[in-house]
């Protein structure tokens, strides 16, 4: 689904199918051409449409289109390795390409990681385009991925940031979203622009909204997230694109299909505040 505009009747939504139209009782534009949506009208329109649950069909449908092996568990955990295959995976890049040199490189820069691993082509592929998470070292100050440690929804935030923030643009700051998450939390920033862009909703919502009975939204960062709440995630992201002020932004990474995205492009040392 597509957010844009016709040039006559400002921002619209667009199905997949190209079809121009309004979702019925929701006013997804603004009438007159020169009446420009904010960025904040323009997400919160694209949230509107976006799924919410990982119950949802069309998640059960996707999990085919990121390759899952087996039958898909929901609620399976996500390791480190795994979640960038997903990702990967759902940017329909196709890793066999990567050849022998490239493994070597990959496994010679971590030490937990080895030319024979089946996950050696996708790290490599993430390495080089900056969307590793988190790392480490051991004590002999050699790089660690720990590619089969649980991944954290917080850390899964910084990911996902990473992929669609720009080196231009800046983190959100944290607005205090969720009740168990502080604004120290080294990762708040992250967690705040995922939610702002809808990726990732709390812990204990239900249509992007809190529970009944809850004292407020939860974002669990410290827990590991599962296969489910990665293909919902990833589902939003390959099937929505915003339009705003003539400029197009695919959430899932067109720049990582056509392989133009480079370090420097993204939010790395000293470049996120």
């Amino acid at each position: 689904m597509k957010i844009g505009g016709n040039g006559n009747s400002g921002i619209v939504i667009i199905d997949e199918g190209g079809k121009e139209g309004r979702k019925e009782g929701k006013v997804v534009w603004k009438g007159g051409k020169d009446e420009k949506m904010t960025e904040e009208e323009i997400i919160a329109a694209q949230c509107e449409s976006m799924v919410k649950n990982i119950n949802d069909p069309r998640i059960v449908r996707y999990y085919s289109e990121l390759q899952v092996p087996g039958i898909p568990d929901a609620g399976e955990k996500m390791t480190r390795a795994e979640f960038l295959r997903y990702i990967i995976n759902g940017a329909h890049i196709d890793v066999n390409q990567i050849g022998a040199f490239e493994k070597a490189e990959v496994a010679h820069k971590f030490a937990d990681v080895d030319v024979n691993d089946w996950f050696v082509s996708y790290v490599y592929f993430a390495e080089k385009n900056g969307i590793i998470p988190n790392q480490y070292e051991n004590t002999r100050g050699e790089a660690l991925l720990r590619p089969n440690e649980m991944l954290s929804r917080a850390e899964a935030a910084q990911i996902l940031t990473r992929i669609t923030v720009k080196q231009a643009e800046l983190l959100p700051v944290y607005e205090d979203t969720f009740i168990d998450v502080s604004a120290h939390h080294t990762l708040a920033r992250y967690i705040q622009n995922a939610y702002n862009t809808c990726l990732i909703h709390g812990s204990n919502t239900w249509n992007g909204e809190v529970v009944d009975g809850q004292e407020g939204r939860k974002f669990s960062p410290g827990s590991t997230i599962t296969l489910g709440e990665t293909a919902k995630i990833l589902y939003n992201m390959s099937h929505h694109t915003y339009v705003g002020d003539s400029q197009e932004r695919n959430l899932l990474f067109e720049h990582l299909r056509e392989g133009t995205i480079t370090l420097n492009d993204l939010m790395f040392e000293g470049s996120v505040k």
